[in-house]
């Protein structure tokens, strides 16, 4: 019975003294799954998915814009074909860097919390 008793107290002490060194290697590399595990949290629940903008509906805006915008101040086909172009241009550019704002702040509030939590 002895032999047992102190069987178990080592095993005990082995293992109370273990727990703590291996809580105590908690690594960058926690730290950087559990921001992963963020980014990708807030992701899933934003739908933003980086800088990019709406550049096909800016081109069409701007085609649209164009188009009318040549059609006043020019007034034939040629006029509305070319403003219609040039505003496809510009249309699609000035949105091409353009964050999608409402999903960008949902992204960081999520993020934020989640980050928060930890």
């Amino acid at each position: 019975m002895v032999k047992t008793a102190r069987h178990a107290v080592s095993l005990a002490v082995a293992l109370a003294l273990s727990i703590p060194v291996s809580a105590s290697f908690s690594t960058s590399a926690d730290a950087q799954s559990y921001r992963q595990y963020c980014h990708d949290r807030a992701q899933r629940l934003s739908g933003y998915s980086g800088r990019g903008g709406d550049v096909a509906g800016g081109a069409v805006r701007g085609a649209i814009g164009g188009a009318v915008l040549g059609s006043i101040f020019g007034g034939s086909k040629e006029d509305r074909k070319r403003g219609a172009a040039i505003g496809a241009v510009i249309g699609g550019l000035k949105n091409a860097n353009r964050p999608n704002s409402r999903a960008a702040r949902i992204y960081r509030l999520e993020f934020e919390d989640c980050m928060a939590r930890r």
